[in-house]
C-alpha cells in the first residue's frame, strides 16, 4: 500500500468508505474541514475568474481553477 492508501484506510476505518473518491457530500463535510474564511475566499476568486472570462453565471471549470490556486 502506498502512504496515501494507508492514510485513507486509517481515516475511513469503521465506515463503508475505502478511498477519498468514495466520499459523498456528508463525508466531505466531515473529513475535509474548510474554514468559512477559506470558503468565501474561494468563492470570491471564482467570481473574479468568471468576470475575467466575461461570462455570466457560475462555471464548474472556474471553481476548479480557483481551487488550484
Amino acid at each position: 500500500m502506498t502512504a496515501a492508501r494507508v492514510s485513507q484506510s486509517e481515516r475511513f476505518k469503521g465506515t463503508r468508505l475505502l478511498t477519498n473518491a468514495d466520499m459523498g457530500s456528508a463525508e466531505v463535510r466531515r473529513f475535509c474541514q474548510l474554514s468559512a474564511r477559506a470558503y468565501h475566499r474561494v468563492l470570491k476568486l471564482v467570481r473574479t475568474i468568471t468576470d475575467l472570462a466575461d461570462v455570466l453565471g457560475f462555471r464548474l471549470a472556474y471553481l476548479r481553477e480557483a481551487l488550484s490556486y
